[in-house]
C-alpha cells in the first residue's frame, strides 16, 4: 500500500525503518524508534526527519523537538597555535545517550580526515592519538581506527606513519620519520669532517698527502701531480646507515691504507646510496702501478656500483697549476723557494699551491691554462667521444666555445677569465688546481688511466706550443703526438674513438694490458658521429 510523503506529498512505497537503518549503517543500540514502524516520507526526503548518532550511530529522529538530544559544536584543530579551538564550526548530532557537551568533543582525525569523538579518557590516557610535529608542536589528533598505523620516531617521539617512514624490522619495528632522515642526510652531505661511519660530508677537504712512485722526482714526473673525483652510485637498495659496513670497509680491505689515500664522500647530485671516492694528488705511475684502482673498481662492481652507466656520475681530474710552468719556469721557482730537490713531498708541497707565484710565474700558468683549454675546445668533438658524454648531458661540464673576433691568446683568455662559471669542461676557477670535468665516470681501470693520461699528454702540448700553432693542428697531429708517449691505455682508447684511422699498431697482439673490470668496451658502439650509444657496465 502506497503512502503520501508528509514533505513532499507524494505517493511512495513505504519501507521500514529498519530497512532505511540497515541502508545507511545505523543501529537502534540507543533510540526509542522501533524498527518495524513504517517511515512516513519518501527516500528522497528521509533524511529531514532521520539521521544517526555521530558518536554511537543509533539511529536518531533530525528533529530535536521529537526527540531529546544534542548537539555539539566541533572543535578543529588551529594550525596557528597549539590550542583546540573552534576555527571551524560544525554542528553534529548526538543521541541522549552520547550527549555531554562537557566531556565530549568532535575533532577531525588528522590521517582520514572524518570527525570522531574526543573523550576525557582518548585524550588523558591515550596520547598517541595526538599527532606531533618534528619540533613537537601538537599536529592535532587521530582516531584509534588511525592511530593503530602510527609509531613514534625513535628520533624526536613525533608519531610517523609506518609509510612514510623508514622501519627497522630487525629492531621490534622502530621508525625514524622522514624529517629525522632528512636532517641525518643533510648533517652528513655538510659536514665538513668525517662522520663517525668513515664517509665524510660533501666540503670536507684534507690537507694535500702527495704520492710518487719509488724512483721518481719532481723533475722525473715534470712536477705534474692528478687529484682525482670518481662518482659512483647503484640500484642497490642498500640502508645509508651501513654503507660503511656494507662498502667502504670491503672497499678498503681490498688494498691497505686505500682510505687512507682516497678519502670516501657524499655529494648532493648522487642518490643516498651515492659516493664519490677522492684521491690525494699524486704522479701518474702512481695512480696506475701502485694505488690500487683495479682491485677497487672490481670490488665496487661486485658490490653493484656503476660509474659509466649511472646518468649523473662523472669523472673529474685535478691537475696542480705548478703543472702548467715550463721547466725553465719551475727551475726559477726552485731557486726562490727551496735548495731542497731530493724529497719529492716537499718539493710538491711548495709547488702544489700558487700563493706565492711571481707576477711571470703566473703570465705563463695564465697562458699555458689558457691553452690547455683551448685544446679541449679546438678537438670537441673529439673530445666529446672520448669522455663518453652525449652532447645533451653536458649541465656541469660545458664548452667554453670559441672567441668571436678568432683565435688569439688575448681573446681566448679574456674569454675564459670573464667566464666564472666552475660547471665548463675545464674548470679554472679554483685556487690551486686545474679541473677537467668534462668526463663521464668510470669504473674501468682502462678507461680511467687514459682519461689521465689524456690529461697528461695535453699538458705538455699547452706547455710546448703557442696557441697560433694550437689551431693549426689537425687531428692527424694530434695522434702523431699522443702515439709518441707509448701510453697503451690512451692509444688503444683514441684507436677506438678514431676507429683506428690514425693507428700505426699493426700487431694482432692485445693492446690493453689490463684487464677490464666494468664496462666491456665503453667505445665500441660509436657508430654515429653526433650520438653515443652506452653499453651495459657488467662484464
Amino acid at each position: 500500500m502506497t503512502k503520501r510523503c508528509a514533505v513532499c506529498g507524494e505517493e511512495f512505497e513505504p519501507i521500514t525503518l529498519g530497512e532505511y537503518a540497515n541502508g545507511i549503517g545505523a543501529t537502534f543500540e540507543h533510540t526509542s524508534l522501533n524498527p518495524s514502524d513504517k517511515m512516513e516520507v519518501c527516500m528522497e526526503h528521509a533524511a529531514f526527519l532521520y539521521t544517526k548518532c555521530f558518536n554511537c550511530g543509533s539511529l536518531i529522529p533530525a528533529v530535536s523537538q521529537v526527540v531529546a538530544h544534542t548537539f555539539i559544536r566541533s572543535s578543529v584543530f588551529n594550525y596557528s597555535n597549539n590550542e583546540l579551538s573552534p576555527s571551524n564550526e560544525m554542528m553534529v548530532p548526538l543521541c541522549a545517550h552520547c550527549a555531554n557537551p562537557e566531556e565530549n568533543v568532535a575533532v577531525v582525525c588528522e590521517e582520514c580526515n572524518r570527525l570522531f569523538i574526543l573523550n576525557d579518557s582518548i585524550a588523558g590516557s591515550n596520547e598517541t592519538t595526538i599527532v606531533t610535529s618534528h619540533n613537537g608542536r601538537r599536529h592535532g589528533y587521530l582516531c584509534n581506527g588511525c592511530a593503530e598505523n602510527y609509531r613514534p620516531c625513535r628520533v624526536c617521539g613525533a608519531l610517523t606513519h609506518t609509510s612514510r617512514g623508514s622501519i627497522d624490522e630487525d629492531a621490534d619495528g622502530v621508525i625514524t620519520c622522514s624529517q629525522c632522515m632528512e636532517s641525518r642526510r643533510v648533517q652528513r652531505r655538510n659536514s665538513c669532517s668525517p662522520t663517525s661511519v668513515g664517509i665524510n660530508g660533501y666540503c670536507y677537504k684534507p690537507d694535500p698527502i702527495f704520492y710518487h712512485s719509488d724512483g721518481e722526482t719532481f723533475e722525473s714526473i715534470k712536477h705534474k701531480l692528478y687529484g682525482v673525483e670518481i662518482e659512483v652510485d647503484t640500484n642497490k637498495s642498500y640502508d645509508e646507515d651501513y654503507l660503511c659496513a656494507e662498502v667502504v670497509i670491503p672497499v678498503s680491505e681490498v688494498v691497505s691504507n686505500f682510505v687512507k689515500k682516497v678519502y670516501v664522500k657524499t655529494d648532493g647530485s648522487l642518490s643516498s646510496r651515492g659516493l664519490e671516492f677522492v684521491s690525494m694528488p699524486m704522479s701518474l705511475k702512481y695512480h696506475k702501478d701502485n694505488l690500487g684502482w683495479d682491485k677497487v673498481m672490481k670490488k665496487l662492481v661486485s658490490l653493484g656500483y656503476r660509474g659509466h652507466n649511472i646518468e649523473g656520475c662523472g669523472l673529474h681530474v685535478h691537475i696542480n697549476k705548478a703543472a702548467f710552468l715550463s721547466d725553465e719556469g719551475m727551475a726559477d721557482r726552485y731557486a726562490a723557494q727551496t735548495k731542497k730537490k731530493e724529497d719529492l713531498a716537499v718539493s710538491c708541497s711548495h709547488n702544489y699551491h700558487n700563493s706565492t707565484f711571481s707576477d711571470k710565474h703566473i703570465a705563463e700558468l695564465d697562458e699555458n691554462v689558457t691553452k690547455f683549454v683551448f685544446l679541449f675546445e679546438h678537438f670537441w668533438d673529439l673530445m666529446l667521444k672520448f669522455s663518453r658524454r652525449s652532447p645533451s648531458r653536458l649541465s656541469y661540464c660545458e664548452r667554453y666555445g670559441t672567441p668571436n673576433s678568432g683565435v688569439n691568446m688575448k681573446a681566448m683568455k679574456d674569454l675564459v677569465s670573464e667566464d666564472g662559471s666552475r660547471y665548463r669542461s675545464v674548470n679554472v676557477t679554483t685556487s690551486y688546481t686545474v679541473e677537467v670535468r668534462l668526463f663521464r665516470s668510470t669504473l674501468n681501470f682502462n678507461t680511467f688511466i687514459a682519461s689521465i693520461q689524456l690529461c697528461d699528454v695535453l699538458i705538455d702540448l699547452a706547455r710546448s706550443k703557442s696557441i697560433s700553432e694550437l689551431a693549426a693542428m689537425t687531428v692527424e697531429d694530434l695522434a702523431k703526438f699522443i702515439y709518441g708517449y707509448n701510453y697503451t691505455e690512451l692509444t688503444t682508447v683514441f684507436d677506438k674513438v678514431t676507429k683506428g684511422v690514425y693507428s700505426t699498431d699493426t700487431s694482432d697482439a692485445d693492446p690493453n694490458g689490463v684487464e677490464v673490470c666494468e664496462e666491456v668496451d665503453e667505445y665500441s658502439n660509436y657508430d654515429s658521429d653526433d650520438d653515443v650509444s652506452y653499453e651495459d657496465d657488467e662484464e
